[in-house]
This record gives structure tokens, sequence and C-alpha cells, in this order.
């Protein structure tokens, strides 16, 4: 015959370090029932912000991602006023998405092309500071420097190229940055001596590819004529 299972009381079951444990923890929750309740409450309000920020972030990412395919359909049609329109639009709504900061370099690079270096130049430098896509912000860098180099400011220049420098993983930036930098050597007198000590490792490097080394090379004659 089974014995029927004995009741623990509260002195015995402290003499047990598993009851014990037990034990306490359930005083715990009991004691603080009115705060785990309002805590509970409190979670469930943020997990619904979450969720509801969630559900706006994907709304925006659906207009932003739409206004800036827009735009890059009008810039195939050559149509650069709709495209700096819709662009415009798209950097004032959502200028701190993902697509509002490319949108930013889009609409530099379109003034730069007309020729409007003054309206160029704060896009570009707003999409330095903020962009993550390095074949952007090395096209991004280039120009920066060559609006800079129109205001004959040297300094400025070299530091476009020289910042994103420091970042480019990729060979081909690399390359691309490193003679832009030896051509704005090379347009100043006071500077030409720089290009040679700049490029000769490119030149020495056996992973560089052909075409760059001959385009160093020429750097380099036209600096030393």
């Amino acid at each position: 015959m089974l014995k029927p299972k004995k009741k623990l009381r509260r002195k015995e079951i402290k003499k047990d370090p598993l009851l014990e444990t037990i034990y306490e923890a359930q005083q715990w929750l009991k004691d603080r029932r009115k705060l785990l309740s309002q805590v509970g409450t409190g979670l469930v309000i943020l997990i619904i912000a979450l969720v509801f920020l969630t559900s706006q972030r994907s709304q925006t990412h659906e207009t932003t991602a739409t206004q800036l395919g827009q735009a890059l359909v009008a810039l195939q049609n050559n149509d650069s006023e709709n495209a700096k329109y819709i662009l415009q639009l798209l950097v004032d709504e959502h200028g701190n998405t993902q697509d509002g900061i490319r949108a930013q370099y889009l609409l530099g690079k379109l003034h730069y092309d007309e020729g409007d270096f003054d309206a160029a130049l704060p896009y570009i430098e707003a999409f330095l500071k903020s962009g993550d896509n390095e074949i952007m912000l090395t096209n991004a860098a280039i120009l920066s420097a060559d609006i800079y180099l129109s205001q004959d400011n040297l300094t400025k220049a070299e530091e476009a190229i020289k910042r994103i420098s420091k970042v480019a993983e990729m060979s081909s930036d690399r390359y691309r940055l490193t003679l832009e930098l030896a051509r704005i050597y090379a347009s100043t007198d006071d500077e030409k001596s720089k290009v040679k000590s700049l490029l000769d490792p490119l030149i020495e490097d056996q992973k560089t590819p052909v075409a760059i080394k001959r385009q160093a090379e020429e750097l380099i004659g036209r600096a030393m004529s």
C-alpha cells in the first residue's frame, strides 16, 4: 500500500536547497506581483511600439525605393528636370534613410554635370558623411575634389580623396583614388614632386593591372616634364 505523500512544511522546505530556491522564487513573485504587472504592461506597450515602428519603416522604405526608382528611370530617359524634382523630394522628406542618402549623391552629381558646382557640393559632402556604398563614395570623393580644385582649394581636394582612401576596401577604388590624388598633385607646381613617390609603389606592385600602371607612368611623366 502506497504511503500518502508527506506535506512539506516551510521549515522543511528551507532545509532543501532546491526546494528553498523554489520557495524563495515564489515569495519574490508574490511580493512583487503588482510591480511585475506594471512591467508586463510596459512590455506589451513596447512590443506594440516596436511592431508599429517596423511597419512604419517598411512603408517608408517602399516609398523611398519607389521614388528612387522613378528618379533613375527619369535619368535613363535623360529627363534631368523630373529626376531632380523627385530626388529633391526624397532628400527633403526622407533624407536620413538609405535611399534618401543615396539621392543626395545623385542630386549632387546632376548639379555637377550641369556645371553648377555651388549647388552640387553640399549634396556631395552630405553623402560623403553618411553614405555606405563604396563605389558611390569613391565617385563622390572624386567629384568633391574636382570642385575644390576649381576653387583653388588644394587642401580640401586632398582631404576629400584621403578621407575615402582610408575606408576603401576594393582594389579598383583604391587605384582610382590614388590616381586622382596624383592628378591633384600634378596640377600644381608646388606639389608635383609628390607624384612619383605616390605612384611608384603602385607601378612596382605586381598585382597592379597594366592599365593602371600605364596611367601612373603617364602621370609621373607629366609631373616631371
